[in-house]
């Protein structure tokens, strides 16, 4: 939800005027009248966390030993998510492809038991 209100309030994807981006703004306050400090917290803490993360690349601390099982190593992944203001109806698409395709998939050796029966 912070990304989106960053989206809603900054337009950050778009590329505005001067001009254009404050009556947007403006429009925007006059709309959600608490958008603008909601916005701003936002950027505040984004900045935070930023220099944090500049701070912790320039002192980095030294490496945790990898874990190991035998010859596997195991690894701690993180995952987050991006908000987009707008979606990509082609990357949706995709994904929704690739899932009918994977469902058909694991359904077909069932259907194959079922006529051998």
């Amino acid at each position: 939800m912070d990304q989106l209100t960053l989206h809603e309030y900054y337009r950050p994807a778009e590329q505005l005027t001067d001009h254009e981006a404050l009556a947007h703004r403006r429009r925007a306050g006059h709309e959600s009248p608490s958008l603008p400090q909601r916005a701003g917290k936002i950027y505040a803490l984004l900045l935070r966390k930023i220099a944090r993360e500049e701070e912790r690349r320039r002192h980095p601390l030294p490496a945790a030993p990898i874990r190991r099982v035998g010859h596997k190593r195991i690894y701690n992944i993180r995952v987050r998510g991006l908000a987009r203001p707008t979606p990509d109806y082609d990357k949706l698409a995709r994904a929704l492809l690739e899932h009918a395709r994977n469902e058909a998939e694991k359904a077909a050796p069932i259907d194959q038991n079922a006529d051998a029966a």
